[in-house]
Protein backbone atom coordinates (compact mmCIF):
# COMPACT_ATOMS: atom_id res chain seq x y z
CA UNK A 1 0.00 0.00 0.00
CA UNK A 2 1.16 3.66 -0.51
CA UNK A 3 0.03 4.37 3.23
CA UNK A 4 2.14 1.58 4.30
CA UNK A 5 5.37 2.82 2.73
CA UNK A 6 4.58 6.15 3.51
CA UNK A 7 4.81 5.41 7.02
CA UNK A 8 7.69 3.38 6.76
CA UNK A 9 9.28 6.23 5.12
CA UNK A 10 8.39 8.45 8.12
CA UNK A 11 9.71 6.07 11.08
CA UNK A 12 12.73 5.46 9.30
CA UNK A 13 13.58 9.16 8.75
CA UNK A 14 12.48 9.67 12.41
CA UNK A 15 15.27 8.35 13.99
CA UNK A 16 18.16 10.51 12.37
CA UNK A 17 18.97 14.09 12.13
CA UNK A 18 15.98 15.62 14.46
CA UNK A 19 15.10 18.65 13.28
CA UNK A 20 15.55 18.06 9.17
CA UNK A 21 13.18 15.08 9.85
CA UNK A 22 10.64 17.16 11.40
CA UNK A 23 9.99 18.49 8.05
CA UNK A 24 10.05 15.23 6.09
CA UNK A 25 8.14 14.00 9.20
CA UNK A 26 5.17 16.75 8.57
CA UNK A 27 5.63 16.58 4.99
CA UNK A 28 5.06 12.61 4.77
CA UNK A 29 1.97 13.17 7.22
CA UNK A 30 0.44 15.55 5.10
CA UNK A 31 1.20 12.82 2.09
CA UNK A 32 -0.23 10.19 4.38
CA UNK A 33 -3.71 12.50 4.71
CA UNK A 34 -3.93 13.16 0.98
CA UNK A 35 -3.81 9.66 0.49
CA UNK A 36 -6.82 8.65 2.76
CA UNK A 37 -8.74 12.16 1.48
CA UNK A 38 -8.32 11.06 -2.23
CA UNK A 39 -9.20 7.17 -1.34
CA UNK A 40 -12.59 7.88 0.54
CA UNK A 41 -15.68 7.36 -0.90
CA UNK A 42 -17.62 10.17 -2.73
CA UNK A 43 -21.11 9.33 -2.58
CA UNK A 44 -22.85 9.51 -6.40
CA UNK A 45 -26.74 9.52 -5.98
CA UNK A 46 -28.65 8.10 -9.12
CA UNK A 47 -29.99 10.50 -11.34
CA UNK A 48 -33.61 9.70 -10.08
CA UNK A 49 -32.80 10.31 -6.58
CA UNK A 50 -31.42 14.34 -7.94
CA UNK A 51 -33.97 14.47 -9.65
CA UNK A 52 -36.92 13.78 -6.83
CA UNK A 53 -34.52 16.14 -4.97
CA UNK A 54 -35.09 18.59 -6.99
CA UNK A 55 -38.72 18.31 -7.67
CA UNK A 56 -39.25 18.79 -3.75
CA UNK A 57 -37.12 22.09 -3.48
CA UNK A 58 -39.04 23.78 -6.37
CA UNK A 59 -42.56 22.22 -4.93
CA UNK A 60 -41.67 23.10 -1.36
CA UNK A 61 -44.36 25.23 -0.63
CA UNK A 62 -47.18 22.77 -1.89
CA UNK A 63 -48.88 22.00 1.06
CA UNK A 64 -49.89 18.94 -1.02
CA UNK A 65 -46.75 17.75 -1.79
CA UNK A 66 -46.66 13.88 -1.15
CA UNK A 67 -45.06 10.91 -2.52
CA UNK A 68 -47.33 10.24 -4.82
CA UNK A 69 -46.93 13.83 -6.34
CA UNK A 70 -43.31 13.25 -6.41
CA UNK A 71 -43.23 9.45 -7.89
CA UNK A 72 -45.65 10.07 -10.57
CA UNK A 73 -43.57 13.61 -11.75
CA UNK A 74 -40.50 10.72 -12.25
CA UNK A 75 -42.53 7.63 -13.27
CA UNK A 76 -41.93 5.84 -10.78
CA UNK A 77 -43.46 3.49 -7.53
CA UNK A 78 -43.93 4.93 -4.60
CA UNK A 79 -42.27 2.03 -3.01
CA UNK A 80 -39.09 2.59 -5.42
CA UNK A 81 -39.43 6.10 -4.27
CA UNK A 82 -39.03 5.28 -0.74
CA UNK A 83 -36.38 3.03 -0.92
CA UNK A 84 -34.05 5.56 -2.97
CA UNK A 85 -34.27 7.71 0.00
CA UNK A 86 -33.77 5.45 2.55
CA UNK A 87 -30.56 3.71 0.48
CA UNK A 88 -28.83 6.66 -0.26
CA UNK A 89 -30.13 9.44 2.45
CA UNK A 90 -31.16 6.90 5.74
CA UNK A 91 -34.37 8.72 5.79
CA UNK A 92 -37.82 8.77 4.65
CA UNK A 93 -39.38 11.05 1.87
CA UNK A 94 -41.46 12.43 3.93
CA UNK A 95 -38.58 13.26 6.80
CA UNK A 96 -36.76 14.75 4.52
CA UNK A 97 -39.46 17.39 3.22
CA UNK A 98 -39.97 18.05 6.68
CA UNK A 99 -36.40 18.80 7.22
CA UNK A 100 -36.07 21.05 3.92
CA UNK A 101 -39.40 22.79 5.31
CA UNK A 102 -37.63 23.48 8.86
CA UNK A 103 -34.09 24.73 7.32
CA UNK A 104 -36.39 26.92 4.56
CA UNK A 105 -38.27 28.73 7.47
CA UNK A 106 -34.96 29.00 9.50
CA UNK A 107 -33.40 30.79 6.61
CA UNK A 108 -36.53 32.90 5.90
CA UNK A 109 -37.18 33.56 9.90
CA UNK A 110 -33.05 34.72 9.86
CA UNK A 111 -32.68 36.56 6.51
CA UNK A 112 -36.44 38.40 5.82
CA UNK A 113 -39.21 40.38 7.56
CA UNK A 114 -42.10 38.22 6.00
CA UNK A 115 -44.83 37.56 9.04
CA UNK A 116 -44.64 34.08 10.16
CA UNK A 117 -47.87 33.23 8.76
CA UNK A 118 -45.99 34.44 5.20
CA UNK A 119 -43.38 31.84 6.32
CA UNK A 120 -45.35 28.98 7.33
CA UNK A 121 -47.10 29.70 3.65
CA UNK A 122 -43.82 29.60 1.31
CA UNK A 123 -42.59 26.33 3.93
CA UNK A 124 -46.06 24.69 2.48
CA UNK A 125 -48.02 24.58 5.49
CA UNK A 126 -51.70 25.17 5.03
CA UNK A 127 -52.27 25.93 8.63
CA UNK A 128 -50.12 28.36 10.92
CA UNK A 129 -50.66 26.59 13.84
CA UNK A 130 -49.12 23.48 12.35
CA UNK A 131 -46.42 25.12 11.32
CA UNK A 132 -45.19 26.34 14.57
CA UNK A 133 -45.98 22.89 16.69
CA UNK A 134 -43.70 21.20 14.13
CA UNK A 135 -40.61 24.18 13.91
CA UNK A 136 -40.97 23.71 17.55
CA UNK A 137 -41.10 20.35 17.57
CA UNK A 138 -37.94 19.92 15.41
CA UNK A 139 -35.85 23.48 16.41
CA UNK A 140 -36.89 23.48 20.27
CA UNK A 141 -38.05 27.14 19.69
CA UNK A 142 -41.24 28.64 18.77
CA UNK A 143 -40.39 30.52 14.96
CA UNK A 144 -41.01 34.17 16.87
CA UNK A 145 -38.26 32.56 19.42
CA UNK A 146 -36.31 31.74 16.46
CA UNK A 147 -36.08 34.88 14.65
CA UNK A 148 -35.76 36.86 17.91
CA UNK A 149 -32.61 34.83 18.70
CA UNK A 150 -31.08 34.77 14.53
CA UNK A 151 -32.31 37.66 12.75
CA UNK A 152 -30.14 39.72 10.88
CA UNK A 153 -30.72 42.99 10.39
CA UNK A 154 -29.96 44.67 6.76
CA UNK A 155 -29.26 48.42 6.61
Amino acid sequence: DLCRAEFSSMLKSHSANQLQNKYETMSSLYKILSIFADSSEKKIFPSVLCRAIEYIDSNLSDSDLSNTDIADYLCISEVYLRKLFQKNLSTSVNKYIGDKRTDHAKKLLTNTNLSITEISEKCGYSCIYYFCRIFKQKTGYSPGQYRNNNHHTFF
